[in-house]
């Protein structure tokens, strides 16, 4: 039986509960990071905890007394009772659990969620995955910078997507400025447009990845010409390439979005040369 931690004590999965007054389950209100593990090492974890802490700052959610200092011993033992070297952690905090009201406390003992679950490792021989994709109004808050519980509308994006027979939506948002690709509903977009690769800037319209930020240094150091910039839907209609990044995704090609093919309708070589260099990246950093 899987086993998880939860504030304090780790405890068999099907017996973990929070409460009904937890303010996770009546607002949404709560943040929360995934983590590659690979050969028992957690891939980037300085870098997930840096967002993880931006997020609770942006929320006011007060930092669980020395949760970060001992966050990879915890990530060690988690791993260790499931018998896993090669795993997702899910790490959620929520503010806590209070009697429903808008208005929180001053001072609440936020509620601590960490699971493990099997993951395959990074594999560089393996074929790139190949996705077909939608788009999607971006009807998200402004603060899509933090990583926050309150995914409804990515839910109803990628729902809206595997209806179609699609493995991703790309969000597409109007407001402020010009019409462009923000992200996927789970994951970062990228297109190779007149030969330049190209990404949305790190603003608080999206995501800052973490593995998108090991894409942009890879693509820097493989000499990819790269600009972070925003592209419309019509420069991605005749991109040579697309794909999107994220800790599960990895790097992954979409060959087509709403139902017409993105340049071959294959894997480009952008896509396949980052597709490598992260593969041997995460084998690196967790050998």
């Amino acid at each position: 039986m899987a086993t998880v931690y939860l504030s304090g004590s780790f405890i068999p999965h099907a017996e973990a509960r929070l409460s009904i007054d937890d303010r996770a389950a009546l607002f949404a209100d709560g943040v929360y990071e995934v983590i590659r593990c690979q050969n028992g090492k957690p891939f980037a974890l300085a870098r997930h905890a840096g967002r993880l802490r931006e997020s609770l700052r942006g929320t006011d959610i007060a930092q669980p007394a020395g949760f970060f200092e001992g966050l990879p011993a915890l990530i060690g033992a988690l791993l260790e009772k499931n018998g896993l070297q090669d795993a997702k952690i899910y790490l959620q905090i929520s503010r806590g659990a209070a009697p429903r009201n808008h208005v929180y406390p001053a001072a609440m003992a936020p509620s601590v969620l960490l699971t493990a679950d099997p993951i395959a490792p990074y594999n560089a021989a393996a074929p790139v995955k190949t996705l077909s994709a939608i788009t999607a109004e971006d009807t998200r808050w402004a603060r899509c910078c933090w990583k926050t519980l309150m995914l409804l509308p990515n839910a109803l994006a990628r729902t809206a997507a595997d209806r179609a027979g699609c493995g991703e939506a790309l969000f597409v948002r109007a407001e402020p400025g010009p019409l462009r690709v923000t992200e996927g509903s789970a994951t970062n977009a990228w297109a190779v447009i007149g030969g330049v690769l190209r990404t949305h800037p790190a603003t608080p319209w999206i995501l800052p990845g973490i593995t998108r930020q090991t894409l942009l240094e890879e693509a820097a150091a493989a000499g990819i010409a790269l600009e972070e910039r925003a592209f419309t839907p019509e420069e991605l209609a005749a991109a040579s390439e697309c794909f999107v990044s994220g800790t599960i995704t990895g790097v992954a090609a979409i060959t087509a979005v709403d139902g017409k093919p993105i340049g071959s309708g294959q894997t480009g070589p952008v896509t396949q040369a980052l597709y490598g260099r992260l593969a041997a990246r995460v084998a690196r950093e967790c050998a």
